[in-house]
């Protein structure tokens, strides 16, 4: 006998057949796999490490390798700037190692490499006392200070992000990296303050006192002491976005974003969130200037203690990308297997709102080398049919997605100085740019300004210091894809 569906049958099963093959399709779609590759276990210390490396990430069907090359004031490349890690075998430059092995296509698909750096953070109790070499030995007039004077905050020593010298040495760090090795993106991690009852280094606290006429250690939640900590981490981040993308356009420049608990879910929100009021980092900003083209979210929860924390942030992450991307930071260290798999699935469904992320990143490569599953093989796991999961996550390979804002950009970029007699960086001049949009800037410890996503055409860029206008006024052209410079002084 024959057997007819309803309109409202067909119309259920129509809607699953489209339903599969979306996820068929979002499977297979480019998306970013990454892991990061921390330096507190085996990676890369040798090629041997190098080698089982870009296997495992291969065998993964990954395809971004987010490696630490500066762990707490210690380098793992050649570095000029830095001591060596002493955990790397002699004569061995782990960084270059692994490009030229994650980019040679013979042995497998070519892997992005993303230099990661530590940014504020230089001695922990996990690491060895420093050598003489060492920031910490060689700049304790560095150190940020608490609003009871402490240097050490229960986990690290940590440099200040409003003194000058900090902010010029990792700028410096930043550009010696890019510049010389072929990375495919570079990531910026402890980005921020480690709480808001930080940043009273001596410099930092006269500055802000000179650029607003103030006297004193201001209170720690003070609203604009607030804002001038957040701006030190902003300014750093630009100033490295412009430049870096100035030397390769084509780079991408990372940061790991907090997301602590408790979790937000909407824009309304983010005032009181971790990110903006605890640790001082406006990470959603970034985003929506596009100063950044990628923010990776650290969502590490455990699954059966912080499951609405974990809901609440990866949709506020998909819904609030501004003008670039998202990729979901997960750990699995915090959870089972089953549990892990889940979150990853959930990190890849679209919001409510129907916004996805651009992938997925998983902290960390050495926890998941070192059997933390119990022994069960974790990159089967990821790309077979298991007991744990009936539908593999990367099933098969997939490139990283294209960035539109590369690949086809449509705006163009500015940067400059700002110098004073005796050619020393002038600290909070205004800088004012009037054409087919209007900028108003100010310099950041050492001089440095700078505007992103300019619409292209022909601009005029007015500088002035303490209410002096300092001539003579600059033309400059603005093309799509480029980053022009204008530097000003007396």
């Amino acid at each position: 006998m024959p057997c007819f569906l309803s309109i409202r049958e067909l119309r259920v099963l129509l809607g699953l057949i489209a339903w599969s093959l979306a996820l068929v399709c979002r499977a297979d779609a480019p998306e970013f796999r990454a892991f990061w590759v921390d330096a507190y276990h085996p990676g890369y210390r040798n090629a041997a490490e190098v080698s089982q490396l870009v296997a495992d990430v291969r065998a993964a069907h990954a395809n971004t390798i987010i490696v630490e090359v500066r762990r707490r004031g210690d380098a793992y490349y050649n570095s000029s700037l830095e001591p060596k890690s002493p955990d790397i075998a002699s004569g061995f430059d782990p960084l270059a190692d692994l490009v030229a092995k994650a980019h040679d296509t013979d042995q497998g698909p070519r892997l992005e490499v993303h230099a990661w750096i530590v940014c504020f953070p230089v001695w922990d109790s996990d690491t060895v006392r420093p050598s003489p070499e060492h920031v910490y030995s060689r700049h304790p007039d560095w150190l940020t200070r608490n609003d009871q004077g402490d240097t050490w905050n229960y986990k690290d020593f940590t440099l200040d992000p409003g003194h000058p010298g900090v902010q010029k040495f990792l700028y410096d760090i930043s550009m010696d990296i890019i510049s010389r090795y072929d990375v495919d993106g570079f990531h910026l991690d402890y980005i921020r303050y480690c709480n808001n009852t930080f940043g009273y280094n001596p410099k930092a606290v006269a500055r802000f006192n000179a650029l607003t006429g103030r006297a004193g250690r201001p209170p720690k939640l003070d609203r604009e002491w607030m804002q001038f900590r957040r701006d030190q981490v902003t300014g750093l981040v630009r100033k490295i976005y412009l430049n870096a993308i100035a030397l390769k356009p084509l780079i991408k420049i990372s940061v790991a974003g907090n997301s602590y608990a408790p979790g937000i879910a909407t824009l309304a929100q983010w005032p009181r969130g971790s990110a903006y009021f605890t640790t001082l980092q406006d990470w959603r900003a970034w985003l929506e200037e596009g100063m950044v083209d990628l923010v990776l979210p650290m969502d590490y929860f455990r699954a059966e203690k912080n499951a609405d924390d974990w809901n609440r942030w990866t949709i506020f992450d998909k819904d609030n990308a501004g003008q670039r991307g998202v990729v979901i930071g997960l750990a699995h260290y915090l959870n089972n297997l089953t549990n892990a798999l889940a979150q990853m699935h959930s990190a890849r469904t679209a919001s409510p709102d129907g916004n996805h992320a651009l992938g997925l990143a998983l902290y960390s490569y050495g926890e998941m080398a070192t059997n933390h599953f119990s022994g069960v093989n974790y990159f089967d796991c990821l790309t077979k049919t298991t007991p744990y999961d009936s539908d593999p996550i990367f099933a098969r390979p997939v490139p990283v997605p294209d960035l539109p804002w590369k690949i086809h950009p449509t705006t163009g970029h500015l940067k400059g100085f700002v110098h004073g007699a005796n050619g020393e960086g002038l600290d909070g001049a205004k800088v004012t740019l009037r054409g087919p949009v209007a900028r108003n800037m100010t310099t950041d410890a050492t001089g440095f300004y700078g505007a992103v996503d300019l619409p292209p055409g022909k601009y005029v860029v007015v500088a002035a210091f303490r209410g002096k206008e300092l001539p003579p006024p600059a033309e400059v052209t603005i093309k799509a894809g480029a980053v022009e410079t204008k530097n000003f002084g007396h």
